[in-house]
C-alpha cells in the first residue's frame, strides 16, 4: 500500500481541505480534486481519478459532518483499487517493495 509519510500528507490535505474537496468531488473537477489524485499517486490520471471520484461520492462521504481523513482516504484507496482505469495510480517516492 502507500508509504506512511504519503498517507499523512494526504491525509493532512483533506483535513485542512475537506470543505473544498467536497464540493469538487460532487462536480468531478477542481484544483483541490486534482491535488488530492496526485496526492494519492495518480498524476497524469487526474480526469479519470475525477471522474472515479465523482462516481463514488456517496460511498466516499456517507457522512459529511463527519470529517475523519483517514476514512475518507481509505475509500478513495478502495476506489483506486477496484477501478481499472486508475490501476497505474502509485504514490510519488513509494517502492515497489512496499
Amino acid at each position: 500500500m502507500y508509504g506512511t509519510d504519503n498517507q499523512q500528507v494526504r491525509n493532512e490535505f483533506i483535513e485542512k481541505n475537506y470543505d473544498d474537496i467536497l464540493v469538487q468531488a460532487s462536480q468531478g473537477e477542481g484544483e483541490y480534486i486534482a491535488t488530492l489524485a496526485d496526492l494519492s499517486g495518480c498524476k497524469g490520471l487526474q480526469r479519470e481519478f475525477t471522474q472515479k471520484i465523482k462516481l463514488a461520492f456517496p460511498a466516499i462521504f456517507k457522512d459529511t459532518n463527519s470529517k475523519k481523513p483517514q476514512e475518507i482516504s481509505n475509500r478513495i484507496d478502495v476506489v483506486i483499487q477496484t477501478a481499472n482505469e486508475l490501476s497505474q495510480c502509485q504514490v510519488v517516492g513509494q517502492n515497489s517493495e512496499n
